[in-house]
């Protein structure tokens, strides 16, 4: 624990700042607390001050200051008065920075969560450098709201080295942030795109969550050929008997196909059971 006497604790970044680095970002943490406490406004000195905690990102000198001054920049991102200024910040730094240390300033533009910080972290995703690449799409991938997914499903369809992974991402936002028809469009835009049993499979569970006669007609799909094996059977299967109390032909149909695409014993039991309405 860091103690400051009361003299300097009551003191801006700006104007006064503990003497040990490894603690700025502490420091700064408690003074933007203050700050939204009291409902004070930054001061241009103040941002310029808390600028420099966030570039001792870059210059750490270990592990645990990385951390901490991690922690600090989504803090003053976070609760600045003004979130232009801290776009801004990020800004200025991204193309300056290492592009290893490049993930914590898209992490900060991540929990500011807007559409101006969006566009930024979009365009690092469409850098020629791979790292940034890497980095952008990862957040991307973990981005706080269904904003994210029209560039995700845009990077899934290209020759992106990092397009399995934005499926993915596009994948858990379906799952997050989206339901009913929303959700099974997203999944039928994700199953065109997969080239991977992985990511067909993550849809069929996603499929699931929505048990429709389009999910279902949609998760058929999957049953020829029998790629997906069992998985995909289970999940056809327990979407059918969820439809079939409301759409006893759409269930008895999605049954028929994998009876002819072929299974277990029990699942083929299952299956003769919808086509008979039982």
């Amino acid at each position: 624990v860091v103690n400051y006497d009361s003299e300097h604790y009551i003191k801006s970044p700006d104007e006064w700042r503990p003497p040990q680095q490894g603690v700025w970002c502490e420091y700064a943490q408690r003074w933007t607390s203050i700050r939204v406490r009291w409902n004070l406004t930054a001061t241009t000195s103040e941002r310029d001050a808390l600028g420099q905690m966030l570039d001792l990102v870059k210059d750490a000198r270990s592990p645990e200051e990385e951390r901490l001054a991690r922690d600090a920049a989504g803090e003053v991102a976070l609760r600045s008065g003004d979130g232009q200024s801290a776009i801004a910040a990020v800004g200025e730094r991204l193309d300056a920075w290492p592009s290893e240390k490049r993930g914590v300033l898209l992490e900060v533009l991540a929990r500011l969560g807007n559409t101006e910080s969006l566009k930024i972290v979009a365009k690092a995703a469409d850098s020629p450098d791979g790292e940034t690449q890497n980095q952008a799409t990862r957040v991307l991938g973990a981005w706080p709201s269904a904003d994210a997914a029209p560039i995700l499903l845009r990077l899934a369809g290209s020759e992106h080295r990092y397009s399995v992974r934005s499926l993915r991402g596009y994948l858990r936002i379906a799952r997050q942030y989206k339901a009913g028809a929303e959700r099974v469009e997203m999944c039928r835009h994700a199953l065109e795109l997969a080239t991977r049993d992985e990511e067909r499979l993550l849809a069929l569970e996603i499929l699931s969550l929505t048990p429709t006669p389009e999910s279902l007609r949609l998760a058929a799909t999957q049953l020829s050929p029998a790629a997906l094996g069992t998985k995909a059977n289970q999940a056809v299967i327990a979407i059918a008997e969820e439809v079939a109390p409301s759409s006893p032909s759409d269930a008895a149909d999605a049954a028929k196909e994998l009876v002819e695409a072929g299974g277990s014993d029990e699942e083929l039991a299952r299956a003769r059971n919808l086509i008979r309405g039982e």
